[in-house]
């Protein structure tokens, strides 16, 4: 993966760990590394595609992301059909 391709996944799944507690650009360097000219392209870049959201300096992933996320899924069904088998397996090791 190209160093550009890899700070954009780091910093997608950087805001995805934190979906509840928006973040700073100075957390964001600070947790991704990057410097902050570079925390603050990518930003800026997920923010015009409504990848990411920025309200009150803060940043988090954005309805449009989790959009786009909801359509592809409907692309893999195997998680919904496989959801009730991977129950029934996981409370009979239980059981064990």
């Amino acid at each position: 993966m190209s160093p550009p391709t890899q700070r954009v996944v780091q910093t997608i799944e950087l805001l995805a760990s934190s979906i509840e507690t928006p973040l700073s650009l100075a957390e964001i360097v600070r947790r991704t590394g990057f410097s902050r000219a570079t925390a603050h392209a990518v930003l800026a870049q997920l923010t015009r595609d409504g990848w990411v959201t920025r309200r009150d300096g803060n940043f988090s992933i954005s309805a449009g992301f989790v959009a786009l996320v909801r359509d592809t899924e409907r692309g893999f069904p195997m998680r919904r059909l496989a959801a009730s088998e991977v129950r029934d397996l996981a409370n009979a090791l239980v059981e064990i």
